[in-house]
């Protein structure tokens, strides 16, 4: 079963109103990346409506509200990762008989666009991937741990201890990484492993736009609700307020 507003109702309340208005969703449109930004725009136009589905979103944002964490990441980087990810052509396939871009990489003004978006992309995965790491290890750090169970970081921790990406991780992006290395690293992520990378980006675009309600949360004092059984045609509200 769907959620479904008309427009008139959706006006009335002002959930999108007309861009740069004070609308609902102007609230919580400050995510730090552009595909967080397209998730909370795809949940805002196709709201949950199983009352289990909503509890375990909340229960997930108010967790994130709770330890007041931030978001990690360099938004640099995703545009980076995406970039590369998008250029499934075979031609641009680094292999060990292309050893003179060693060469190119000690200076990389003289690196051509395809091999700069490549190695970009690389080293852009691989500090994702690193700090991911640790952003788990966060969500984790406080007694209450919803995302233990939670199927989408159970997903992503199992990708993270994969031997390729934990071997990956272990990269040092400050300095040159190996030609050789790199042939490793570009097979493995844009063609053998590309829908598992993409997952990742995934994961931590929702967390971007989780993240964000939170600290809308934060800012505005807002308190977090429990949906109750459709069958027992109760709703108890206190202290209700439009936030506009």
């Amino acid at each position: 079963m769907s959620f479904t507003t008309d427009k008139q109702t959706l006006e009335d309340l002002n959930i999108y109103g007309r861009p740069g208005s004070d609308s609902i969703y102007a609230l919580y449109n400050r995510t730090h990346t552009v595909n967080g930004a397209a998730i909370l725009e795809e949940m805002f136009r196709h709201p949950l409506s199983d009352v289990n589905k909503i509890n375990e979103r909340i229960r997930l944002i108010r967790h994130l509200f709770v330890i007041q964490i931030d978001f990690p990441f360099k938004t640099e980087l995703f545009d980076r990762a995406e970039q590369y990810l998008g250029n499934t052509d075979e031609r641009t396939r680094l292999s060990s008989e292309r050893q003179s871009l060693e060469k190119k990489l000690t200076n990389l003004v003289a690196v051509n666009a395809d091999d700069k978006v490549i190695y970009n992309g690389i080293t852009a995965l691989v500090e994702i991937i690193q700090q991911l790491k640790i952003f788990i290890n966060m969500l984790h750090s406080v007694n209450e741990r919803p995302y233990q169970t939670h199927q989408g970081t159970l997903e992503v921790s199992n990708l993270l201890s994969s031997d390729f990406i934990v071997a990956l991780a272990q990269e040092d992006t400050k300095n040159k990484i190996p030609y050789d290395k790199l042939v490793v690293w570009d097979n493995g992520l844009r063609f053998r492993q590309r829908e598992q990378m993409k997952s990742i980006l995934h994961y931590i675009y929702h967390m971007d736009v989780y993240i964000t309600i939170a600290k809308v949360a934060t800012e505005r004092n807002f308190v977090f609700p429990k949906a109750l059984p459709r069958e027992e045609h109760v709703i108890k509200i206190g202290g209700f307020y439009h936030p506009q």
